[in-house]
């Protein structure tokens, strides 16, 4: 299945706070919800045929109905379940916030209808909701942050996310566009044994992958996640952290006891010269002292005998 939705830098779905524009982020958010969700309130009227997911605004689920209810036969009624801690709806009265579903037996649908039970493998599911799919113990071996206990939902469907290399696999792309349309983002998703393998979506099977270095056209495609959209290649993701090797350490130790030793001996020589030019000066000004006295002398001396003579 593939999706094509616009996506800018940040959406309102997004867990990005700008410290400096972040008020003007959240009344775009605000102004973004009030066009385009739905905006009956509580009693208020709804088909469920409007139910439908926003291509355009973060693949969220959306109705006749506000953020707060849902649509059941034909009339807004109130959400009986929340998906997240501090969800945005309820922001200026918490105390009217729906109960969170026990994560891992239950789960909250997208429109909040009430808590229900983990689904079993090839029952139907939402959207990127992986924990709406249940695991088993042989499942949980493939668990990792792709999936949720070793299953996740594809094509609106729970699977198991433990496809050997070699084997048939599914592929679930969604494809985000910037608003002018220049750059289309592919974000894939397969059942295959992840990190290990992928899912090649032109033969649908299960293939190692690549090392870094190798020539890529997805993420999914290498084994550190991340294909350089610049030159093609699998390399390090951007958030990667930087490990200083030992000899790292050392250099740079030198480098510093070097430093502080140059600037010790440059300090000694300047401080040195500066002394010799201070001792240079008095001993010139003593000399000058001495001969000037030894010239007042000789003057007393030549007078008084003129005096006496």
């Amino acid at each position: 299945m593939t999706v094509l939705r616009a996506r800018s830098a940040i959406t309102c779905d997004d867990t990005l706070i700008l410290s400096k524009s972040g008020i003007l982020f959240l009344g775009l958010c605000l102004l973004y919800r009030t066009v385009h969700a739905g905006s009956y309130p509580l009693g208020g009227p709804c088909s469920i045929a409007n139910d439908r997911l926003d291509v355009e605004g973060g693949l969220r689920s959306l109705s006749d109905c506000d953020d707060r209810t849902y649509c059941l036969s034909g009339i807004c009624v109130a959400r009986a379940c929340k998906r997240d801690d501090y969800p945005f709806a309820w922001r200026t009265n918490r105390s009217e916030e729906p109960p969170l579903c026990s994560l891992g037996t239950t789960f909250c649908p997208d429109e909040g209808s009430g808590c229900v039970p983990i689904k079993t493998v090839g029952e139907p599911c939402q959207m990127n909701r992986d924990e709406q799919c249940g695991g088993t113990e042989e499942s949980r071996a493939f668990a990792n942050g792709h999936n949720f206990n070793g299953s996740l939902c594809l094509g609106f469907v729970c699977m198991y996310a433990n496809v050997p290399l070699g084997s048939p696999c599914v592929v679930d792309e969604v494809k985000y566009a910037d608003p002018d349309a220049e750059h289309v983002y592919t974000f894939r998703r397969d059942n295959c044994q992840t990190p290990r393998f992928y899912c090649d979506p032109a033969d649908l099977m299960c293939k190692t992958v690549l090392q870094m270095g190798a020539r890529c056209s997805n993420d999914r495609e290498c084994g550190s996640q991340y294909c350089h959209p610049a030159g093609s290649i699998c390399t390090e993701p951007p958030e990667t952290p930087i490990t200083i090797q030992p000899w790292q350490y050392a250099s740079t130790m030198l480098f510093i006891g070097g430093a502080l030793v140059a600037t010790c001996v440059m300090l000694s020589l300047v401080h040195r010269r500066r002394h010799m030019k201070e001792r240079q000066a008095i001993r010139e000004y003593y000399y000058h002292q001495t001969d000037l006295r030894r010239s007042m002398v000789a003057l007393q001396l030549a007078e008084s005998r003129k005096r006496f003579s």
